[in-house]
């Protein structure tokens, strides 16, 4: 996509559910003294530039972490920089500290998720609901 910029590209969602489950996109060693030159790229630095260019290019990536830990050992800083729209559930004030700068999401209430825009700097708490209690609302 990068290399064809005036081709027309369909949007991408690509979904990684439970990153832990996928351990060869752990964050490799930021210090490595090792030549990868030649070689094909790691798994971790094609998601790290996937989160980086992707959005550009028309390709989004969701991922889904039981823990705002298994985010940071999987993901780096940067890349963790990169991921714009967040959406946390009640957590610890540290863990919301950690990815939005605020411990919002330590105040939330069971069944209230986050949605955290990092480029506006806004949130908004929302209650989700299951799409037969969303319908039900509606027809009324």
């Amino acid at each position: 996509r990068s290399s064809l910029p005036d081709d027309l590209h369909p949007s991408m969602i690509i979904a990684v559910a439970n990153i832990a489950r996928f351990r060869e996109l752990r964050k490799g060693e930021e210090y490595s003294f090792g030549d990868d030159a030649g070689g094909p790229a790691k798994p971790d630095a094609v998601l790290a530039n996937l989160l980086r260019d992707g959005p550009a290019l028309g390709m989004h990536v969701w991922i889904w972490a039981d823990s705002a830990g298994t985010l940071t050992r999987w993901i780096s800083r940067q890349a963790l920089r990169d991921i714009e729209l967040r959406i946390l559930m009640q957590m610890s004030a540290s863990d919301s500290n950690q990815l939005i700068d605020s411990n919002t999401a330590n105040r939330l209430d069971r069944y209230v998720v986050l949605v955290h825009d990092d480029v506006e700097g806004k949130a908004i708490k929302l209650r989700p609901y299951a799409l037969g209690q969303t319908l039900e609302k509606l027809s009324r």
